[in-house]
């Protein structure tokens, strides 16, 4: 529950004197009081303006509703209850305040210690006197309550809040024309909180869906994809914020410019190539996919563009949607490769050259050698013979001692 007022003094009673719950409610009273007359102009005016505001601001429909009942029946404060379950608990959620009651919007009250929770149950308005007799939690808000009326109000047949008005005044007392009143802005109540409830419905849609557009947004932009829409008949192509960023142009150019603005930022020698592509795709439902540079800043950019077209009943194209995506880091990594593969090759080449002209050296070289080898083989061979011959014969010669001749 909100934090209560410093206001004092709930009930001038003994608070040790023990309270029926039939001590305080004062129902049969509202037939015996004296009543003002009813004003139907008033109520029909009420009644127009609440569905004008309705119509017009469906978000604050209960806090008109509640001002309505507080200036139609001149009470201090007034308010709309709704039963609902919270941590596990059930209890009454005070949805829309007016009056002395108001800065406690949105503050709480346990099901069965709340006087709500009677009028629900007995699907009637209820009048109750200084309900702080029975309900002790109700001092907690620290403002006296001489008188408060209930009415239900109901959804699918069942009872599902409250509408009320509180006297502080202890000279003030409701009467059966009040109860008149609250009981024709019940009816009205009950389609308020329906109509509350489908606004914040929608909003919470409205917000996933925009949650999950930005998540969108935000991974196309992680991942460098662009999209776009062309309306064929009418030639008006429509791309996103990172599209128009791709292609140099501005927001307001890139949302709903001819398809031919596109095409012109397109490097020269690729367009020819693209526009076959987009022809082909919408004359023969040809697979579009398609790389080419786009003009960006001082140079170029590589993307990759994938669509499909759209046909009405006719077969007619009509429509065509794709997505453009950024390589040129992929591109740039690919013709790196390509790069350092064609060193590599180069320099397997000159390797490859190196080593033959290595091994002609080597056979040139052997060659070289085995000539030399023969030529040494056969000069030193002419002027040994004399001598092996010479030599020889000495080794045989027997005038020679047996030592000289094996040493010959």
């Amino acid at each position: 529950m909100i934090s209560p007022s410093k206001e004092t003094d709930i009930c001038p009673e003994d608070p040790h004197t023990s309270w029926r719950l039939e001590d305080i409610l004062k129902d049969e009273e509202l037939a015996s009081r004296p009543s003002r007359p009813p004003n139907y102009q008033a109520d029909s005016e009420a009644l127009v303006a609440l569905a004008r505001h309705m119509a017009e601001s469906p978000k604050t429909i209960l806090q008109k509703l509640v001002e309505t009942a507080l200036t139609l029946c001149g009470a201090d404060s007034a308010g709309v209850s709704l039963e609902e379950i919270y941590n596990g608990e059930d209890i009454f959620r005070w949805r829309a305040l007016t009056g002395r009651m108001s800065g406690f919007l949105g503050g709480t009250m346990p099901r069965n210690l709340s006087p709500c929770g009677v009028t629900v149950d007995r699907q009637a308005a209820q009048l109750m006197q200084h309900p702080v007799r029975y309900y002790p939690y109700i001092a907690g808000l620290k403002i006296p309550i001489q008188e408060v009326l209930l009415v239900p109000f109901y959804r699918g047949g069942h009872a599902v809040g409250t509408l009320w008005i509180i006297s502080h005044d202890r000279t003030q007392a409701f009467d059966a024309e009040d109860a008149r009143i609250l009981g024709s802005l019940s009816q009205f109540a009950a389609a308020a909180v329906e109509t509350v409830g489908m606004v914040e419905s929608m909003g919470s849609v409205q917000l996933q869906l925009k949650q999950a557009q930005t998540k969108l947004e935000s991974a196309l932009d992680a991942g460098a994809i662009a999209t776009w829409e062309w309306d064929i008949l009418n030639d008006r192509l429509h791309a996103d914020a990172y599209c128009a960023r791709l292609f140099s142009l501005s927001l307001e150019e890139a949302d709903g410019a001819p398809i031919q603005r596109f095409v012109d930022a397109m490097h020269p020698d690729d367009r020819a190539g693209v526009e076959q592509q987009i022809q082909a795709a919408i004359e023969r439902d040809a697979h579009y996919e398609v790389e080419y540079r786009v003009k960006n800043g001082p140079g170029y950019r590589w993307v990759l563009a994938r669509g499909k077209v759209l046909r009405d009943a006719t077969g007619k194209a009509i429509h065509f949607s794709g997505v453009v995506v950024d390589i040129t880091t992929r591109k740039q990594a690919e013709m790196e490769r390509e790069t350092l593969q064609q060193k590599l090759w180069d320099q397997e080449r000159e390797i490859s050259l190196e080593l033959r002209q290595a091994r002609d050296q080597a056979v040139a070289a052997a060659r070289a050698k085995d000539d030399f080898l023969a030529a040494l083989s056969h000069e030193l061979r002419t002027p040994l013979n004399p001598v092996l011959l010479l030599a020889s014969d000495m080794a045989e010669n027997a005038d020679y001692s047996p030592e000289v001749r094996a040493a010959l």
